[in-house]
């Protein structure tokens, strides 16, 4: 199912999906069962799923603050939101600006009884890690932050310009999966930690910059998108203690430095009568060097 945030593909830059992308201040979702091969071709064979984040407001002075607060029960805890909204005409009915900027943070919820577990202590004796073997709670607290600026430019009714910048980083303390002979939400694995790189055991950083032009003829609208995406995916994990025993500490790390420039000019026509029509050009192109 291809992924796409306004006129930016997002699938395809990461192992297992597309960029988690917080949807603050979203004009619409659009939900297009596949194929989707014709108009939205970037992995649409299933599908399309388009988030649609609201234009800059040409006119109102706007700003807003949210904060929320939850609790995970079972072994998690405090969650916490934080999000601002301003919206700022500069040049009124012809430039405006609209920025927001979020940090989200979500506590764990699994437990590692690595401390407890006589076989792991005995293997992690073996190998002198008995300090990487121990009891730990919140195991896949995650924090999401990220800013994302748009400028409209409107120099006449016919012509926009939208200019938009997006950054979200994604930390993630450990991968929170379970291993069910002990339980649900539990695990016994050994805590690589900082030991190995950084405490992260899932990173996500992405950037993207897009400048869409569209401009309306009266029989038609063309619109032209060039997107820029970097996307840097990292994760980490211990599979050691997989291979049977004696569990030997294994750390596994996954990195993947994705970068695409997408490239797009579409007519969609507005004729009188029955006859319309969709054309177009999209060229990608796009590297994903990953390293294991």
């Amino acid at each position: 199912v291809g992924v796409y945030f306004g006129e930016v593909p997002l699938t395809g830059y990461a192992i297992g999906g597309s960029a988690d992308i917080k949807l603050i201040v979203i004009e619409r979702v659009e939900v297009l069962r596949g194929p989707q091969g014709t108009l939205y071709g970037s992995n649409s064979l299933s599908g399309t799923l388009r988030y649609i984040p609201a234009a800059p407001d040409l006119r109102e002075f706007s700003g807003r603050l949210d904060t929320g607060y939850s609790r995970t029960g079972g072994f998690g805890g405090d969650n916490t939101i934080l999000q601002g909204v301003l919206n700022v005409p500069l040049l009124e009915d012809k430039l405006a600006i609209r920025a927001v900027a979020y940090r989200h943070e979500n506590d764990g919820f699994v437990r590692n009884v690595a401390g407890d577990d006589a076989a792991l202590q005995a293997d992690a004796a073996l190998f002198g890690a008995q300090n990487l073997a121990v009891n730990e709670e919140h195991l896949g607290s995650i924090t999401y932050q990220g800013v994302r600026v748009s400028a409209l430019w409107q120099p006449v009714d016919a012509l926009g310009v939208t200019l938009t910048y997006l950054n979200q980083d994604v930390s993630q303390d450990e991968r929170p999966f379970e291993q069910r002979q002990f339980g649900p939400y539990r695990r016994s694995t050994y805590r690589l930690g900082s030991t190995v790189g950084d405490d992260d055991g899932l990173r996500i950083d992405l950037e993207i910059v897009n400048l869409q032009i569209e401009y309306d003829f009266g029989f038609g609208t063309l619109v032209s998108s060039t997107s820029r995406v970097e996307q840097q995916f990292v994760r980490k994990w211990e599979i050691g203690t997989f291979f049977g025993s004696p569990a030997m500490p294994m750390p596994q790390i996954s990195n993947t430095n994705a970068e695409a420039v997408v490239q797009e000019v579409r007519f969609t026509s507005d004729f009188n009568g029955p006859l319309h029509l969709v054309g177009g050009l999209y060229h990608e192109d796009s590297e994903q060097p990953t390293g294991q």
